[in-house]
């Protein structure tokens, strides 16, 4: 882990302002959200500390240097609602002196902890709430302390206007108490962090309070110093990176920095490793996009999102380029494989960058479906799952033929076929997609099926994973008439029901028809199936029980085993 560079300093309120700083909101944060509570709080701790003649501690403020200038600027990591809030105060202490009309040079000094100068000498704001909300033109008009101050929506306003009204019933000596005591007796710790990755990995180490940093936050922010930096539009490095961003989310969910990842890797200019750390993805954004003279924040930004925007289409199962046919058993490979497999999208991005025929890519996908399946089959952890992946984008970046390539991680991934047939023969399957579209493709290779004449599941494909003897068997009295023909043994029962020899598959509307029915109306439901494996349920079998399930359990684990072999050959 990165070494951590800390500078922390207590300061009092009147050093902070009076550091003539500028302190920024950065656009990822929460907007300003304090309300009542929390302003009552703060005027408490005010008035009890000088009852009492003691100091307070507000607790800590986070900072980063935003960028090296005079004045120097800072990014408010954590504590923008304390800062915030304070700055508020001091606008309307200063307004209520103004108002009283008890001497401008007190008006003066709360005015000039609000503002400083830029490098023309120009005075500016020292706090700028620069969130995308609607915070800092609710802060600019308090900070003017215009008549409209009063009026401000939002909970800006609602702060200014709390304190308006507690300061407008304080006596003259009271007001200069609050002020003094304010300044100089209110106090923060103040921490410097190196920069923005350190201070990433501060937040994901510690349980800091207010809105936790995250790793896409700490990006947008250096991409938009860098774009600020070269002087590009900073409208538009947003707007690239939102759009950029909602394609890689729409693509991988909760984890849009695999997405990211994955388009940086395939394309081979970047040199991006194949694996890294969580924490290192900020710095890895930030020397890409820091370091290419060839092109700029947004030039970058607009070709990571068009390739995410492709990569979006090809991960979601919408390729569309080839004819139909090709497109529905494509995008039928594509979902068999995303099944169970969080990293199938740097392998699906890498074929369709790399194969251009229909063909080729329905072969390479067949097999890496394949290797997919197995994997779920063999009951691998996600780690092992991940691994396989990665081994096979290695092998495929060395040359090796896609076929040849996922025949070798099978090899080398999963059981021996014997192996597996064995783990098959003993374990228990839950109800889920996976399944069905392992007993699909066992019915479609070894059953003869063609479920309406197509050889693979298409969009909205109506079939069911049907339990011949009910899963609830012992759980649900509409059930009891299949105990008997478990023997009432309830534990055996339930290691049993989700072995392969108990299911087979339905169209919805027979799965639901089956229902509570003995095994001889089941069969009748079975007769008429559009799948061949149920329609042989009754040729083989007159009754059913553990020595039925045990003997189909058989005969599955030897299909699927034959189904998902990558036979002996790697070398082709």
């Amino acid at each position: 882990m990165t070494d951590l560079k800390l500078n922390a300093d207590p300061k009092s309120v009147g050093d902070l302002f009076g550091k003539k700083a500028v302190y920024r909101v950065p656009e990822y944060q929460r907007q300003f959200s304090w309300d009542t509570e929390q302003f009552s709080d703060l005027w408490d701790d005010i008035r009890e500390g000088i009852r009492r003649n003691r100091p307070h501690h507000l607790n800590e403020i986070k900072l980063v240097p935003y960028r090296d200038k005079n004045p120097e600027e800072f990014q408010i990591i954590d504590g923008q609602q304390r800062l915030t809030t304070l700055s508020i105060l001091i606008a309307a202490m200063r307004d209520e002196y103004r108002r009283r009309n008890l001497g401008q040079k007190y008006v003066d000094e709360l005015q000039g902890l609000l503002q400083t100068k830029d490098r023309d000498a120009n005075t500016i704001r020292c706090l700028r709430l620069l969130n995308e909300h609607n915070d800092d033109s609710q802060y600019e008009s308090v900070y003017h302390g215009d008549k409209s101050a009063e009026l401000v929506d939002g909970q800006v306003g609602c702060a200014y206007q709390f304190y308006r009204q507690k300061l407008k019933v304080c006596s003259v000596s009271e007001l200069d108490d609050i002020r003094t005591y304010t300044i100089h007796r209110l106090s923060l710790v103040q921490t410097v962090i190196e920069n923005l990755i350190q201070a990433f990995v501060m937040f994901s180490t510690t349980n800091a309070r207010g809105l936790e940093l995250s790793q896409i936050d700490v990006v947008k922010s250096i991409l938009m110093r860098i774009a600020y930096r070269n002087e590009e539009d900073k409208d538009e490095t947003q707007r690239r990176w939102n759009n950029a961003l909602d394609h890689a989310e729409s693509a991988d969910g909760s984890k849009p920095k695999r997405a990211i990842k994955d388009v940086f890797y395939i394309n081979s200019d970047f040199n991006t490793p194949l694996e890294f750390g969580n924490r290192d993805f900020a710095s890895y954004m930030q020397s890409v996009f820091g370091k290419r003279a060839d092109r700029s924040v947004n030039e970058l930004l607009r070709w990571l999102g068009e390739s995410l925007k492709d990569y979006k289409h090809i991960k979601n199962a919408r390729v569309k380029q080839f004819s139909q046919r090709e497109n529905e058993h494509i995008n039928s490979l594509i979902r068999q494989f995303n099944t169970k497999n969080s990293h199938s999208g740097i392998i699906l991005y890498w074929l369709f960058e790399h194969l251009d025929k229909p063909a080729e890519l329905i072969e390479a996908l067949d097999w890496a479906s394949k290797l997919s399946l197995r994997l779920y089959l063999a009951d691998k952890t996600a780690h092992k799952k991940r691994t396989a992946m990665f081994n096979v984008v290695r092998k495929l970046n060395d040359g090796t033929s896609p076929r040849r390539a996922f025949k070798r991680e099978i090899h080398e991934s999963t059981p021996a076929d014997r192996a597996l047939e064995i783990q098959l023969n003993d374990r228990g399957f839950k109800r889920n997609r996976a399944i069905r579209l392992v007993q699909y493709r066992v019915e479609v290779e070894h059953f003869g099926g063609s479920v309406g004449g197509s050889q693979y599941p298409t969009v909205g494909e109506d079939f069911e994973l049907e339990h011949i003897a009910p899963m609830r068997t012992f759980s649900a009295d509409k059930y009891s008439r299949w105990r008997v023909v478990v023997d009432n043994d309830e534990e055996r029962f339930k290691n049993e029901r989700r072995r392969l020899g108990n299911l087979t598959l339905l169209r919805s509307r027979q799965n639901q028809a089956a229902g509570t029915e003995p095994f001889t109306n089941k069969c009748q439901k079975y007769r008429t199936s559009d799948f061949e494996m149920s329609r042989h349920i009754p040729k083989q079998y007159s009754d059913w029980g553990f020595k039925q399930i045990s003997k189909r359990t058989a005969q599955l684990a030897n299909l699927t085993v034959r189904t998902f072999s990558a036979g002996g050959d790697t070398q082709r």
